[in-house]
Parts: structure tokens; C-alpha cells; sequence
């Protein structure tokens, strides 16, 4: 480990100690009980501006002004493997190594990604070194397929569908509420691929709504999908937002279960999702440049770096602070060194680059902003983008290409700015992102036909052979209706 890592783990060690006296300070103050649990909430393939839509009135919107909103929230990465491997390390896709690619132009459809490297820790192993039962309980087959995001978890138990994720951990939690403290992991998958469906089965999912709310679906969808309201494009795009209704209904179901178990008071709670959806909002420049491996420009994820795919819901519900919107830039590698603080866990040490969330951290001033990154491409040659205040900029490393954006003025990335002192400044940046190269060989992951099987299921991998048979089943274990290991308790 370099002398850079070793300060930035003595510098959080610091961090956390300060924080979390403040934090405890503040709770006795308030009469607020200690922190006992964490649930963490994954809604996949959800953007930002879909989620939060003002002309939705829910059983989610009051629970809104209750939660710490980081309404500028950036995903290190543009597709799951390594964006929530960046959540559950606090580090930067290039640190952790999960979700590259051995060819230059990388292809989700045609090769396996690599998997977290060895010397990663995840939050579910840090805190089941603190006694913690940690169990995942989740509908995306990337958490069984071993390639890193199951590490620390005790039970794993994958399911399609979040009523039976909900179910199961609640089977699972309430047995150990006391004297155990648990981290419960939930990861929803509505959102993903629902919408990728052929028409008529998109037919028949519209079919299920009422007329008002088929309008409400059409008017909250992206121009560049409904610009002709019958088209295929368009039902996508209802079909996607009536999706993220079902997860706000889902979010909500959760944190009501915690209201009436009477742990809402002892259980801190985070709301985030790994990424975005693109629906036709850089068709035209994509195709321009057929960087799209899958030559499917202009819908979906892991083809790019705009903020359709990063820019994403970021929530937290503390119990001993009031609800308050965040304005302040922030990426998903802030969670974990944030969540040890507000759990008093001050004394681990963490070798991470998320800083922490407000308001344990200190805002950024003008003369030195906050830098956040995002890298990854799935599909396509791989980019780089820097974020500093309200300036992007995309590098395209095969290239050698820079695109900039003033996202105040230009916030949907379509008017690429000239400006020779920002390739000065974000050449820098840039290259500071490359200096947290770990220099990790790259290892392809490797999977069975049935972990295969399933991740075609949702549309990846489509050209791949398997390699190596199913594992034998084990000869006693859990019911048949679900996919579920249990690992080493402490």
C-alpha cells in the first residue's frame, strides 16, 4: 500500500472519530436512540429525474422530507458490477478492479466482467467484523454469480420480485432483532429490463392501467422517447416509469415495516440506485460515433457517461436528523465511509476515496470544489468522466478525446463546450483519476451455465458459451422457491 493510501486511511480514521462524537452528541441531545441497524435499499436502473418527478403524489412522497436528499448525487459507474461494487467499497471503479473488460472495447454481450480483487473490503464484511448479522436479499443475478458484490454477506437469497425480497428479509431480520444488531441489503430489479420486452407484451403491461394513469405514465416521459406518443419508444418509456412507481410503492412498504416493528428509531436507512436508463437522449451522437458495442444507440445502460446513466437518487433516513435537501456534489463512494460514522464506528479503518456526506463533512469551498468520477464502460471504448461544481467534462481515453459541459446551463449534455483552460484543468483531474490505479491483473470472472443462464435472462452476455457445468445442489438447504446461501455466522 502506497504512503497515499496510508494517509487517506489515518486522515478518515480522523474523520470518523470527529464525526461520530458530533453525531453522538447531537443524538443525546435530541433524546435520539442509538443506531443499531442498517438497511440499504438498491433500486436498479433508476434515473434521477424519473424517480423525483414533482406530479407524483404517493405513499413514498412524505417519507421524502423526512430523509437527508443528496439531490446531486453521482454512480462511479454507468451499470451495476462496478457501481455497486464503488457503493460497498468506497472506491472508484479503478480501484476496485469489478466490471472491466480484457479488450479494449469493452462488451458486456460477448465477455465476462472481472470481478472485486482480493484486497477489497466491502461494507458487509467490515460490518460483520463488528458483529453485525449481514444478509442480501435481492433480484439481480450478479450477487450470486461470485464476482465480488456477495463478499461479507452471511445469507444471500436471490429472488425475482420485491415482495418476496421483502418477505425473505423479513424472515430473516426478525428473528435477530435482538440482542444482534443486522445489515440487511434489499436490491430491486423492476426497473432494469421490463421495458426491453417485445411490443406486445409492452401492450399488455399498459393494459393493467387505468386511463389517468396511463397519462400521467406518457407525461412523465422523456421528449426524446414520446416525440410520437403511440410508438414503441414511448410505451418503453411508460412502461419503465410505471416501474418506478412500483419501487417508490416498494421503499415505502419497507420503511413502513420498520415504523410498525418500532425500529425506525434505531435503524439508519439508505435509499440509492447504481445507475440510470438512457431513453434516445444521445442517439444521434452515439450513432455518429458507433461506440455502442451492441450497436443499440441510444437506450439502455453502460454505453456512456451522461447524466441520463449517473445522476441518480441518493437518500438517507437518520433518526436523529431532520429532513433536509442537499445540494452539494456527491458520489455513491461517499456511502460507506459515512455509514461507519453514523453507526459509531469510528474506530475502523477504512482505505477508501469517498469523503463523508453532509452534514458529517465540510462543504467544499469555491476556490477548491469537489472532484467526483465515473468510469466503466460496458459497451463501447472506455471514457472517463470528472465532475467539478457545475463543470463535466468526458474523456475518451481511445481517442484522446475531451467533451466539456456547463450542466447549469446545459444540464441535458447536448452543447459541448471549446475552452482550452478547461482541458488545462480537466486534463489534471483526469489524470488524477488514473493515478488511483491499483495496477490489479485484469481476471475475467467465471460463471456456470445456470448464473449465466440468468444474466441472459436480463439481457447480458447474450453471445457467451459456458464454460464450466452448474454446481451439484446441496444435498440440505433452504426451500425450493428460492436461491439462497448461508455462510460462516460469527
Amino acid at each position: 500500500m502506497t504512503a497515499m493510501h496510508n494517509r487517506r486511511i489515518a486522515g478518515y480514521a480522523l474523520l470518523l472519530v470527529l464525526a461520530s462524537a458530533l453525531l453522538l452528541t447531537a443524538c443525546r441531545q435530541s433524546d435520539a436512540p442509538a443506531i443499531r441497524n442498517l438497511v440499504v435499499i438498491c433500486i436498479d436502473t433508476v434515473r434521477f429525474d424519473s424517480f423525483f418527478n414533482e406530479t407524483i403524489d404517493d405513499q413514498f412522497s412524505p417519507w421524502i422530507e423526512r430523509a437527508q436528499h443528496y439531490e446531486n448525487a453521482q454512480a462511479p459507474a454507468p451499470w451495476t458490477i462496478p457501481s455497486v461494487a464503488s457503493f460497498l467499497t468506497g472506491q472508484y471503479p479503478i480501484e476496485h478492479g469489478a466490471g472491466q473488460f480484457e479488450n479494449e472495447i469493452a462488451n458486456l454481450d460477448t465477455g465476462v466482467p472481472s470481478p472485486l480483487r482480493d484486497e477489497a473490503t466491502t461494507l458487509a464484511e467490515i460490518l460483520a467484523a463488528k458483529h453485525f448479522r449481514t444478509g442480501a436479499f435481492v433480484s439481480h443475478p450478479f450477487f450470486k454469480a461470485k464476482l465480488g458484490l456477495e463478499q461479507g454477506f452471511q445469507v444471500l437469497s436471490n429472488r425475482k420480485g420485491w415482495q418476496r425480497d421483502v418477505e425473505k428479509f423479513w424472515q430473516w431480520a426478525d428473528p435477530i432483532l435482538a440482542p444482534h444488531r443486522f445489515f440487511g441489503y434489499l436490491h430491486f430489479m423492476e426497473a432494469h429490463h421490463r421495458h426491453t420486452r417485445p411490443p406486445e407484451p409492452l401492450r399488455e403491461l399498459l393494459a393493467e392501467y387505468d386511463p389517468i394513469t396511463l397519462q400521467q405514465l406518457q407525461d412523465r416521459s422523456q421528449p426524446t422517447a414520446c416525440k410520437k406518443t403511440n410508438s414503441r419508444h414511448c410505451r418503453q418509456n411508460m412502461v419503465y416509469n410505471g416501474a418506478v412507481l412500483e419501487l417508490r410503492e416498494a421503499i415505502a412498504t419497507v420503511l413502513k415495516d420498520l415504523e410498525e416493528r418500532k425500529l425506525i428509531n434505531e435503524t439508519l436507512v439508505v435509499l440509492y440506485s447504481d445507475h440510470g436508463e438512457e431513453f434516445w437522449d444521445h442517439k444521434a451522437v452515439q450513432e455518429l460515433r458507433g461506440e455502442d458495442s451492441r450497436k443499440s444507440f441510444g437506450i439502455g445502460h453502460g454505453q456512456s457517461l451522461y447524466q441520463e446513466l449517473l445522476h441518480v437518487p441518493l437518500m438517507v433516513w437518520h433518526p436523529g436528523l431532520e429532513g433536509k435537501r442537499h445540494q452539494e456534489l456527491v458520489s455513491l463512494v461517499d456511502v460507506l465511509p459515512s455509514i461507519t460514522a453514523w453507526l459509531g464506528l469510528e474506530e475502523v479503518e477504512l482505505d477508501v476515496s469517498g469523503q463523508l456526506l453532509p452534514p458529517l463533512g465540510k462543504s467544499p469551498s469555491k476556490s477548491r470544489p469537489r472532484q467526483v468520477w465515473s468510469s466503466g464502460i460496458a459497451y463501447g471504448p472506455e471514457k472517463i468522466s470528472t465532475q467539478s461544481s457545475n463543470m463535466k467534462s468526458i474523456f475518451s481515453i481511445k481517442d484522446d478525446r475531451f467533451e466539456f459541459f456547463d450542466l447549469d446551463a446545459d444540464p441535458g449534455e447536448h452543447s459541448p463546450i471549446e475552452d482550452d483552460g478547461l482541458i488545462m484543468s480537466f486534463d489534471t483531474l483526469t489524470g488524477d483519476y488514473l493515478d488511483m490505479n491499483r495496477n490489479q491483473q485484469f481476471a475475467s470472472g467465471k460463471l456456470d451455465a445456470e448464473q449465466l443462464q440468468d444474466l441472459k435472462a436480463i439481457g447480458y452476455l447474450q453471445g457467451v458459451e459456458s464454460e464450466t457445468p452448474p454446481e451439484p445442489e446441496p444435498e440440505q438447504g433452504p426451500s425450493n422457491d428460492c436461491e439462497e446461501q448461508e455462510k460462516d455466522k460469527p
